[in-house]
């Protein structure tokens, strides 16, 4: 069976632990490849075509430097669109939702417009390569650790951990790409993520 086709979800059951829900593997997954339990406080299982994962939500991913949200230029649900900043308009192209991998702590983060993953052009892990959305895939430039940095995350590529999701030059501009870039802790690198 070819990979890219297949499709698994995670099985959702109502073992209580603490207030939520208790994720088990993927259905067909080996022994092997079952993460451990994962509490989950309300989350539906979701399947988007060559991933799988816990729904983690809907959020629009606003930065923390110009109050911006993170967007898929111009509404477009094309594979390669560009994915920028732009003033915030609670509209699809500017809603991402969470789907946790099986691999603990990584997520797929998926345009609500199009239903296209948030992916690294190429695979690239220079400094300045571009954010676009892509067919989701297994591939490792679609995965990403969304790590809290208080009230703020940090959106991290698999394939380059040193590297973070930026906005080039702290802009506060309309239509600014958004790149890769080495990790500083800077607010041109954290979004606050609000519940879309």
């Amino acid at each position: 069976m070819k990979r890219s086709s297949r499709r698994l979800a995670f099985t959702v059951v109502s073992a209580a632990v603490g207030t939520g829900l208790t994720v088990t593997a993927p259905a067909g997954a080996s022994p092997k490849e079952a993460p451990a339990a994962v509490a989950a406080t309300k989350a539906q299982s979701r399947t988007v075509e060559g991933t799988a994962g816990r729904d983690g939500g809907v959020w629009y991913l606003r930065a923390k430097h110009s109050g911006k949200c993170l967007t898929v230029h111009g509404a477009s649900t094309a594979k390669d669109a560009a994915v920028d900043q732009y003033t915030c308009v609670n509209r699809a192209n500017q809603r991402w939702r969470l789907l946790y991998t099986s691999e603990w702590g990584l997520a797929y983060i998926v345009s609500e417009s199009g239903g296209k993953c948030l992916d690294v052009q190429g695979g690239s892990k220079k400094n300045g390569a571009r954010f676009i959305t892509w067919d989701c895939n297994s591939r490792q430039n679609q995965k990403f650790h969304v790590r809290n940095l208080t009230g703020h995350v940090a959106i991290k590529p698999l394939h380059a951990s040193s590297k973070c999701l930026d906005i080039p030059g702290a802009s506060r501009k309309n239509n600014v790409r958004a790149v890769l870039w080495t990790c500083k802790g800077v607010t041109d690198q954290q979004f606050k993520n609000d519940v879309a």
